[in-house]
């Protein structure tokens, strides 16, 4: 949560007492960026540090402006950190102060308190280092902490081979269990229900072949690409269901009965990444490998239509939304 920085409000009357003894404006250029959207924008810094320091003037330059470098970024942890640097005529770098705290508002305004101090002139006041220093954060508000754990729904279409002699068209539903953050070891489970449906046409006849199976997916280690918004996962998946085969100018049946068993093992990468919140889209590409490999034959004459190959290839997209 937020960290504040009870400090700076012993300067308050200070403050106060520098602006109403001096008439003359404080010329600032300010230089201000920050990384996040949701961080306060570069006008309402100006504004933070005006209600700190009537004297401040963001107007009009002259040359003896006081340049103001302020950066914000996240940091570990789901923190932010924020420096400020300052260079004028009289100094060529006024050094650089740094504070740390648990939400880019937060220190957003710190910095802006440190910018009002420094319209005094050059010298009068030194704002060290210690005296920016994190201080204790205030008690963690328990609605703000992200579990453990969270799960998720995904809706996924693509394509894979191996089930007939043509590429088959794939759709599927499934729900995910996953451990939260952006560590290495990040578990995550999923369970799926996929249907594959083709047709080819030979001199045999045309063939309709449909997939119907379940997955059960698995990955331990993930490689975070960018503040769990993005990451590479390998996935090891196990298919179970039935693949069946209608000829419609002849009757196909798998292994000698009217449905064949499905058994396959596959190895994958998924890429994962968070459009907004809550909202994910993944891109799925691996190999698949029947440990069952049986033939699919034509009813009438008993001509074999097509054999499970020993390594066949799967690709998917997924949308999802994850709950937490």
């Amino acid at each position: 949560m937020p960290r504040v920085l009870p400090r700076f409000l012993t300067l308050i009357p200070l403050l106060l007492w520098t602006a109403s003894a001096r008439g003359e404006s404080v010329h600032i250029a300010l230089d201000y960026r920050a990384a996040e959207p949701d961080c306060p924008s570069k006008n309402a810094f100006e504004r933070f540090v005006l209600a700190r320091s009537p004297i401040a003037d963001f107007g009009a330059l002259s040359a003896d402006a006081l340049t103001a470098r302020v950066r914000v970024a996240p940091s570990e942890r789901q923190q932010f950190i924020g420096s400020v640097s300052f260079e004028s005529a009289h100094e060529a770098n006024g050094g650089e102060r740094s504070i740390e705290g648990g939400s880019c508002l937060d220190v957003a305004q710190a910095l802006a308190f440190v910018v009002a101090l420094r319209t005094r002139h050059p010298g009068d006041v030194d704002v060290r280092r210690s005296e920016i220093a994190p201080l204790p954060e205030r008690p963690a508000v328990p609605s703000a902490k992200k579990p453990r754990w969270t799960f998720g729904t995904f809706a996924s279409g693509g394509v894979r081979s191996g089930t007939s002699p043509v590429l088959a068209p794939m759709v599927g539903a499934s729900i995910e269990v996953r451990r939260t953050g952006d560590a290495w070891i990040a578990p995550r489970f999923r369970m799926s229900g996929l249907h594959a449906w083709s047709e080819s046409t030979s001199t045999q006849g045309t063939m309709k072949y449909q997939l119907m199976t379940s997955a059960v997916d698995a990955c331990v280690v993930q490689l975070p690409l960018h503040r769990e918004r993005a990451s590479l996962c390998p996935i090891a998946r196990l298919e179970i269901g039935s693949q069946r085969a209608v000829g419609i100018e002849g009757q196909g049946r798998g292994a000698g009965s009217g449905a064949g068993l499905w058994l396959a093992a596959s190895g994958m990468v998924r890429a994962q990444t968070t459009i907004a919140r809550g909202l994910t889209l993944e891109l799925d590409a691996g190999a698949l490998f029947p440990l069952v490999r049986n033939e699919i034959v034509r009813g009438i004459d008993s001509t074999v239509s097509y054999s499970i190959p020993a390594v066949a290839w799967t690709a998917a997209a997924n949308v999802g939304w994850t709950f937490w």
